[in-house]
């Protein structure tokens, strides 16, 4: 599969589920771009690019990825999908937060508090679950 290339240029990927299927995020190679693949459920089983997600409108910036002597590194990660809520969740390198991106609206929300502050992702171990409360069959 062509798509699986990218991960050796990149190496920071998400799997989700939604709607029965399997999904997959990776940003693209200027992180500018966050693309979200499905796998079908249906035979031929393959791959298909369902989201093409600008990064640069939501973060408001261009210079997403920093460069280094041996590779690159984005200034966000995806941490966790949500689509079923049309959410992804990021954690953002450089202000050490967590932020939770709409894919209808484009827009970048702070989840934490400003007074909570991690120095890097590797530091706490998250665990995302969606939240459906507020669907209609649970609020009677």
């Amino acid at each position: 599969m062509k798509m699986f290339g990218f991960i050796a240029r990149f190496g920071q990927c998400c799997f989700g589920q939604s709607s029965g299927a399997l999904h997959y995020t990776l940003p693209e190679e200027d992180a500018r771009t966050i693309l979200v693949w499905s796998l079908d459920v249906h035979e031929p089983y393959e791959w298909s690019l369902k989201y093409r997600l600008s990064m640069s409108h939501a973060f408001g910036r261009d210079n997403l990825c920093q460069y280094d002597a041996h590779s690159w590194k984005c200034d966000y990660e995806v941490i966790a999908l949500d689509l079923e809520n049309d959410g992804l969740v990021l954690f953002d390198e450089r202000a050490g937060k967590l932020r939770l991106y709409n894919i209808r609206t484009g827009e970048l929300n702070m989840i934490q508090l400003d007074n909570h502050r991690f120095r890097s992702l590797e530091d706490e171990y998250y665990h995302y679950v969606a939240s459906y409360s507020k669907l209609p069959a649970l609020t009677m």
